[in-house]
């Protein structure tokens, strides 16, 4: 009995059936990590980077992006081609956004990727990764500084400085209103000369003539940018000074000092300035008991004074003080000769003090005539001033500075004579010098 033979297995290529092996279909490009960068734009637009990992099996032939958002505006909807830079697996395109002129509600921006094989397999991948804002915020005011921070009463200019800043959009207008003691003084315009974020303006402060209060200048600023957004801070300050200085004597004398009994001419000078600017409306010397007014000629800061002062029975010493006074009635002082006001002694009573004025008036009586009102010319005479007629006081009827008039009783006046007046000014005064009427 033959056992049967295993049959044999006969293997035949595949290649030789059909003619060749078929390719296997290829897998579509893999797209991963798209990004977009930076992820949020300023109103102003910028440039956005996309990038994305495009891996396949075989060849990348092509690569684009697609950005779509919420608005018409370009680049919406555009395509833009992607690039490896000739090897690697990272595709990138630098896409253009413009300015947001909105103050609706803010951009959001998509890129949809797509890529191409060498088989012509298409993939796409869709991310919404950035956006772009509105521009809903005013410029930021800040550093606003009133310079000079100080003024003097009489005022001057004050520059006032901010910075004003608007990270997206264009500041337009730039200003507001300086205020004085918190009251409204009017209005200020800003600028930056077209350049930077430093905004300057000037004003005007006004004389401050108050001898009690100074001023506080401030400004309440205001600025708007090209959409109409506008914001206000108030700060500076500025102070003026109010009138405080009074006039200063810078010298004060009497020459000569001293007199000897036959009297003489005595100048009285004074060197007078206001530190503040203001007009000097009077300048009076005090020696001491009576107030002596001194000139300048109409211009000048030296005013003068020439008196003639009669002779006495004993020398006098001139001794005194000068005050000044400006047109808002501050007054400056300052000693004459060492002495200040009426502390150091008097200046002696004095009758007939000028060549130009008769010492008694009328100069003479007739015997028997009835009660005679004589008038006496003179300097120093005070309230309380007392008539020594012949040696017998007489209350005085009135008085004046420079004239004392008292009535001389008829009986003193019924026999011819030459009869001593001279006047008597209580303490500290003293006695002045004596003249002589005649009783014909």
């Amino acid at each position: 009995m033959f056992s049967p033979r295993p049959a044999s297995l006969i293997f035949i290529p595949l290649a030789l059936i059909g003619g060749g092996l078929a390719h296997s279909a290829s897998a579509a490009p893999v797209i991963t990590n798209v990004k977009m960068t930076p992820g949020l734009l300023p109103p102003t637009g910028g440039v956005i980077t996309v990038t994305a990992t495009i891996t396949d099996t075989v060849a990348v032939t092509g690569a684009s992006v697609r950005i779509t958002g919420n608005t018409a505006a370009a680049p919406n909807n555009a395509s833009f081609v992607m690039s490896n830079g000739g090897s690697g697996t990272t595709y990138s395109a630098n896409v253009p956004f413009g300015t947001l002129n909105t103050t609706a509600a803010p951009f959001n921006w998509s890129a949809t990727v797509t890529a191409t094989d060498a088989s012509t397999t298409q993939s796409a991948t869709v991310a919404v990764l950035a956006g772009q804002q509105n521009d809903n915020q005013p410029p930021a005011i800040s550093g606003i500084t009133l310079t000079p921070a100080t003024l003097p009463f009489s005022g001057g200019q004050i520059t006032v400085t901010a910075t004003v800043v608007d990270p997206f959009r264009r500041p337009t207008t730039v200003g507001g209103k300086v205020t004085m003691n918190g009251g409204n003084l009017g209005d200020i315009a800003l600028s930056n000369g077209g350049v930077g974020n430093i905004y300057t303006g000037t004003f005007q402060s006004v004389a401050n003539n108050t001898t009690n209060t100074t001023d506080t200048y401030a400004v309440n600023l205001t600025a708007k940018n090209d959409l109409g957004f506008i914001s206000s801070v108030a700060g500076g300050k500025s102070v003026q000074d109010n009138l405080t200085a009074a006039p200063v004597i810078t010298s004060a004398s009497v020459t000569p000092s001293t007199l000897p009994a036959t009297g003489g001419t005595i100048k009285i000078s004074a060197a007078v300035n206001d530190p503040s600017g203001r007009k000097i409306t009077k300048v009076l010397a005090y020696l001491p008991q009576t107030a002596y007014a001194l000139s300048n000629g109409g211009s000048g800061n030296i005013y003068t004074l020439t008196l003639q002062v009669s002779a006495q029975s004993n020398p006098i010493t001139i001794t005194g003080s000068v005050a000044a006074t400006n047109d808002v009635g501050l007054v400056g002082t300052a000693t004459v000769n060492g002495a200040q006001g009426f502390a150091n002694g008097s200046l002696p009573v004095l009758i007939g003090l000028t060549a130009n004025t008769p010492a008694l008036s009328p100069a003479f009586a007739t015997h028997g005539a009835a009660n005679l009102a004589l008038t006496i010319n003179g300097q120093n005479f005070v309230g309380g001033s007392s008539v020594l007629f012949n040696g017998t006081p007489i209350p005085a009827s009135s008085v004046i500075a420079t004239r004392i008039v008292v009535v001389i009783p008829a009986a003193m006046l019924a026999t011819a004579g030459a009869y001593s007046v001279s006047v008597n000014n209580p303490a500290p005064g003293g006695s002045s010098n004596s003249v002589v009427f005649n009783v014909r």
